[in-house]
């Protein structure tokens, strides 16, 4: 009989990723046709990052394949500190109380992703897509915001003191209760707000 192992670890190895990457790009596009988060018990906080960095290796271009496939996960407490993700999707994931600290989150795609408590202190999210996301509470100082969409979104109670939110979109964001002192908001579009009402403290 043939032995079923291959020839060596490398191409075991391989194989063993390939698997891995399909089930999740499988779900992520059934996720768009059930619109069904994917609950999975990760057995520590750094399982998940583990995995990214086990599939996507050396980055060999601005578009990872891999990363496009993360929409409708369940990631809540999961550690992805300096992270690169950058043009990932993230579409409607649960990264609640999330510890994206120090991440390269550019371009990234995190529409109506709940990131409620989500730790963002000193991330790069220049340009990202976090429209009608749930920020509340979630922690920005020191994060580079600059022409990120955030139409829509929810910041209530969120610390944004000193950020960079140069060309932001914050049109119909809710801004309650959000620190805003000592931010960069050249350029900022706040809809039915006058910037200068707001620079130096917190939204009432």
């Amino acid at each position: 009989n043939r032995n079923p192992r291959l020839d060596t670890y490398k191409e075991e190895n391989e194989h063993a990723i390939n698997a891995e990457k399909s089930l999740i790009i499988i779900h992520s596009r059934l996720a768009y046709q059930t619109d069904q988060v994917l609950h999975i018990d990760w057995q520590s906080p750094t399982s998940f990052g583990a995995l990214v960095s086990r599939w996507q290796g050396q980055r060999t271009g601005a578009n990872e394949f891999i990363l496009g496939f993360f929409n409708h996960l369940n990631l809540e407490g999961c550690i992805l500190f300096g992270k690169d993700l950058y043009r990932a999707n993230f579409e409607k994931a649960i990264l609640i109380n999330t510890g994206l600290n120090l991440a390269d989150l550019r371009f990234i795609h995190l529409s109506r992703a709940c990131l409620v408590g989500a730790n963002l202190v000193g991330a790069n999210l220049v340009s990202a897509n976090l429209e009608g996301a749930n920020l509340e509470r979630a922690n920005f100082r020191g994060a580079n915001l600059k022409g990120t969409d955030l139409r829509g979104a929810n910041l209530v109670g969120a610390d944004l003191e000193g950020v960079n939110l140069e060309r932001a979109n914050f049109r119909g964001a809710n801004l309650k209760g959000t620190d805003l002192r000592g931010a960069n908001l050249e350029g900022t579009i706040l809809e039915g707000r006058d910037i200068a009402e707001i620079t130096g403290r917190k939204v009432d």
